[in-house]
């Protein structure tokens, strides 16, 4: 898309891309309502979801949101209306302590927890060796969530209802990680292989999948056994796979689905102003644009620099999202550095950004193919925006656009020259462990010391307010010495649901669902 035509576009968003962010309606129970069981969510994903159900060895991060509503951790992300960042509640383990010197970790399980009732497992309790097994396979099989774990020394089960983690460092985000989706626990048969994780999904969270095909739908039922007691509320749950978004608009406006992300904004305003559906915007994470130093432009300091400089960030969150933030490495909100900051570290500037290339040896600039990750109109949109700013320097793009689980697995076996995605964490820990010399997830093969000792200090320090000034110098150090991620727009999600829908879990400061743990929220909508 053109400059010109991108104008166009704008020009009619513009209208109704005001307040976003803050959400389109405000969520709301029925006065006097109580929650009661009944009724269907009936929900859509975005793009089909390859490579089968084991989480352990499917590093699609697209299948967390599918089966978390099939699985607990031991620990949850806090989730309603009122919620304010990252608040940490019990789950599976009903209580947990952690000794003085922050190298222990007991938790205590809930004893009335118990697997679905699914053979072989067979309904039978969740035991403290169901949680050794699982963490042991998430670090032996290197896992997409296994380097949150390069801390832990050992595992141990001292009865069936007590796990002790025990750390060689103190750790203050363990909690956070554990919450993480990707760290699902499950019975230590799937673990021995006594069934076939890649097609059969046992867990012991509130709806049991009953029927799936990856590219048309996800059924599931109210779990009966479920140990939170009178949840969930809604008798099922089915997953539409709707990857065209008009089509998914359609769906939610006929009502063939009551709860849906619709990226359109002025999609969203006409779902709301008729009265029939509800919204609300929530921040889902910074696009990033990676770049691999393999790539021999790449291995230049001065031709990273050059990239981030040479887009015109804000006048792209402007026109095609109308609502967003900009990000380093580490997001403003989780303690990175600020955005006023961020425009000095890395202004908009091509000038600058032709006399780094030139220093670099590229005066004349260079051709490269940057993988896209396409979810929605405005991954495109974007892209093309960047391959415009870049061309004005001298740097010649041809895009490559890809579904996310194929994004996904070229960007973690590092088949791209430059790419650029959708990056959906939860701590500041998360996004700078990424790029840890020696992390799996470390997708530019970042290999800086000074790095590494930064996360080291950040996960020693117990206080929030220290920990915060090491992940701002985490990312000023890393704009201006590393530079091999690129931080873009914030990703709002925005959630429409049907008004006979109760949805307790939105809330515009809190973080989408997407990020957070999925199945826990939506196991507390009901309808009226």
């Amino acid at each position: 898309m053109s400059r010109k035509s991108l104008a166009a576009v704008v020009a009619v968003m513009a209208l109704t891309l005001a307040g976003c962010a803050a959400g389109t309606s405000t969520p709301t129970t029925e006065p006097g309502g109580e929650p009661h069981q009944g009724g269907t969510i009936l929900t859509s994903q975005r793009y089909v979801l390859p490579g089968g159900l084991n989480f352990l060895t499917n590093p699609d991060p697209g299948l967390f949101a599918e089966i978390a509503p099939s699985y607990s951790n031991l620990v949850a992300y806090d989730a309603g209306p009122d919620t304010v960042g990252l608040e940490i509640v019990p789950d599976l383990a009903d209580s947990w302590d952690i000794s003085d010197d922050g190298l222990t970790y007991t938790f205590h399980l809930n004893p009335n927890a118990k697997f679905q009732d699914i053979a072989p497992v067979n309904g039978r309790a969740v035991t403290a060796d169901d949680v050794v097994a699982t963490f042991q396979a998430i670090i032996d099989l290197k896992s997409s969530t296994s380097y949150q774990f390069s801390s832990v020394a050992s595992m141990t089960a001292p009865d069936e209802h007590t796990v002790v983690f025990t750390l060689t460092e103190p750790m203050a985000p363990f909690l956070e990680n554990l919450a993480m989706p990707g760290n699902y626990i499950v019975p230590v048969e799937g673990i021995r292989g006594e069934y076939d994780m890649d097609t059969v999904l046992i867990g012991s969270g509130p709806f049991v999948l009953t029927h799936y095909d990856p590219s048309s739908i996800w059924e599931r039922v109210r779990n009966p056994n479920y140990f939170k007691e009178g949840l969930p509320y809604a008798d099922a749950m089915n997953t539409l796979i709707v990857p065209d978004a008009a089509a998914r608009f359609a769906a939610l406006r006929s009502g063939q689905i009551n709860h849906a992300i619709i990226a359109q904004q002025e999609q969203v305003d006409q779902l709301v102003q008729s009265g029939d559906f509800q919204a609300v915007s929530q921040p889902v994470g910074p696009e990033f644009i990676y770049l691999n130093t393999n790539f021999e432009p790449f291995s230049h300091l001065d031709v990273r620099r050059a990239i981030g400089m040479a887009i015109d960030w804000d006048g792209m969150g402007k026109a095609i999202r109308g609502v967003y933030g900009l990000s380093s490495v580490v997001p403003p909100d989780l303690g990175g550095i600020s955005e006023d900051e961020l425009r000095t570290l890395r202004p908009y500037d091509p000038d600058q950004a032709k006399t780094l290339l030139a220093q670099a040896g590229y005066a004349d600039g260079f051709s490269v193919t940057m993988v896209v990750q396409q979810v929605d109109g405005s991954d495109i949109s974007e892209a093309e925006w960047i391959v415009e700013d870049l061309k004005a320097v001298g740097i010649d793009v041809t895009l490559e656009v890809v579904d996310p689980a194929t994004y996904a697995s070229r960007r973690a076996s590092g088949q791209f020259d430059m790419a650029r995605g959708l990056r959906t964490l939860v701590s500041a820990d998360q996004y700078m462990a990424e790029l840890r010399s020696t992390s799996g997830t470390n997708f530019t093969k970042v290999n800086d010391p000074h790095l590494d000792e930064l996360i080291a200090d950040y996960r020693a320090e117990l206080d929030p307010a220290a920990r915060a000034k090491i992940a701002a110098e985490f990312s000023r150090y890393f704009e201006t010495n590393v530079a091999t991620v690129i931080g873009g727009p914030m990703t709002y999600d925005t959630w429409v649901w049907s008004s006979d829908m109760q949805n307790p879990y939105t809330s515009p400061q809190g973080l989408s669902p997407n990020v957070t743990r999925y199945g826990d929220m939506l196991e507390k909508i009901w309808f009226k």
